[in-house]
């Protein structure tokens, strides 16, 4: 499988309880890595580090898309979003709990941080 690159843009909402958690997500496919890097650059956007992800994704019942990941230097995670964008927030945040207990996951487990996040929280204390 070839290497795909992926300019994304993510902004978590936390609200006022787990239930209104959500995020803003826009992500585009970066066709020339190198290019794309030098314009970062240009706009003093700095790097801090490559998030390596293989990632293995999959729908469900037409709402919920399924991801398996693993990180590099981080391990095994699932990720679900909820893809019907006709829903409001507490709607997909429902139907997210039950997935997730028809699945048998321990909610409590719910990772808001990130990958960015997590990996630069772990090559900081290294």
């Amino acid at each position: 499988m070839k290497d795909k690159y992926i300019l994304s843009y993510k902004k978590i909402f936390f609200g006022n309880s787990d239930s209104e958690i959500h995020l803003e997500e826009h992500e585009s496919e970066v066709v020339d890595l190198e290019q794309t890097i030098k314009i970062l650059e240009c706009l003093d956007i700095n790097k801090v580090l490559t998030l390596d992800k293989i990632r293995n994704s999959f729908m469900y019942q037409d709402i919920f898309e399924i991801s398996l990941d693993k990180v590099k230097d981080l391990g095994y995670f699932i990720e679900i979003e909820v893809k019907d964008d006709h829903l409001s927030i507490d709607e997909a945040n429902n139907k997210l709990k039950d997935l997730v207990l028809l699945l048998g996951l321990d909610i409590s487990k719910r990772n808001s941080d990130g990958y960015a996040n997590m990996l630069y929280s772990k090559l900081k204390r290294e």
